[in-house]
C-alpha cells in the first residue's frame, strides 16, 4: 500500500470516530439527576474535545491534500536513498571492525613472535655468558692449545699422565677427555691406569700419533707406557708437564 493510501485510510477512521462520538452525545443518557452546572460543564468539555479531534481531522486532511502523488514518490525515493546510505555507512564501519579484528591478529602474532625471538637472546646471551666464563676460566688456567703439523694426516691424541690417573683426548676435534683409573678391584690383582691405557691404544691404527705429557708422580707410568709403544712400534712423543697445569678442557677436550 502506498503513503497516500495509509494517509486516506487515517483520515477515515478518524471521521468515524468523531461520528460515533456524536452519536454518543445526541443520545438521551439515563443518569441520576444533576445540577445544571454539571450539565453545561461536561457538555462543554465534550465540545472542547470534539473542536480539537475536528481539528486534528484538518490538519490530517489539510496534509493529504498538500502533498500530491508526485511528492509522496519523491519522498519515498528520498527515504529509499537515505535506507541505502545508511546500508553503505554500516557496510564500512563493518569493514572497519573487521580491519581492526585482524589488526588484532596481527598484534598477537607480533607479540608471539617477540616473545619467542625475545627467548632466543635470553638464550643467546646464557651461551654467550657460558663461554666468557669458559674463556675466563682458560685464561686463568693458561691451557695450552695443541695442533698436529700442517699436512699431518694421522691421528693425533694427547695423553695426561700422572700415578693414579690417565686422560686422553684427540688433537684437533672437541671431546670429552677419556679417563683410565685403576679398577679397584683388590690390592694385588687390581689393572692400573697404564694398562687400561695401554688396552685402549691398541684398538688404535698405526697411523696413530701420541703426545704424553708427564706429571712428577707419573714418571713409572711413562716408562711402562713408553716400554709397550717401543715394543709395538707405535709413534710418541713426550713432555713433562707440572702438577698444577691444566692440559685438557673437561668438555672440549685438547681443542680450542
Amino acid at each position: 500500500m502506498s503513503t497516500s493510501g495509509i494517509m486516506i485510510m487515517i483520515v477515515l477512521i478518524l471521521c468515524l470516530e468523531l461520528i460515533e462520538s456524536q452519536e454518543i452525545s445526541a443520545s438521551p443518557a439515563i443518569t441520576p439527576a444533576v445540577s445544571l452546572e454539571d450539565t453545561i460543564s461536561q457538555l462543554q468539555h465534550e465540545i472542547n474535545e470534539l473542536e480539537r479531534k475536528n481539528a486534528e481531522i484538518n490538519s490530517l486532511i489539510q496534509s493529504a491534500a498538500q502533498m500530491t502523488a508526485s511528492e509522496l514518490d519523491e519522498q519515498i525515493e528520498n527515504l529509499q536513498t537515505v535506507n541505502r546510505l545508511l546500508n553503505l555507512d554500516l557496510e564500512g564501519l563493518q569493514a572497519k571492525w573487521r580491519e581492526i579484528e585482524d589488526h588484532q591478529s596481527d598484534r598477537k602474532m607480533r607479540r608471539d613472535e617477540l616473545a619467542e625471538l625475545q627467548q632466543q637472546i635470553i638464550a643467546g646471551q646464557r651461551d654467550v655468558d657460558r663461554m666468557t666464563q669458559e674463556l675466563e676460566i682458560e685464561a686463568r688456567e693458561n691451557r695450552p692449545i695443541f695442533s698436529l703439523p700442517r699436512g699431518e694426516n694421522r691421528d693425533g691424541w694427547i695423553v695426561d699422565i700422572s700415578a693414579s690417573l690417565i686422560q686422553v683426548a684427540p688433537i684437533g676435534r672437541a671431546e670429552r677427555p677419556v679417563v683410565f683409573t685403576s679398577d679397584g678391584k683388590s690390592r694385588f690383582f687390581a689393572r692400573s691406569p697404564q694398562q687400561a691405557f695401554l688396552e685402549w691404544s691398541k684398538q688404535k691404527g698405526t697411523d696413530t700419533y701420541f703426545f704424553l705429557f708427564v706429571r712428577p708422580d707419573g714418571v713409572d707410568a711413562l716408562q711402562e707406557v713408553t716400554e709397550d709403544f717401543n715394543k709395538r712400534d707405535v709413534s710418541y712423543g713426550f713432555d713433562l708437564a707440572d702438577s698444577g697445569q691444566v692440559l685438557l678442557h673437561p668438555i672440549r677436550g685438547a681443542a680450542e
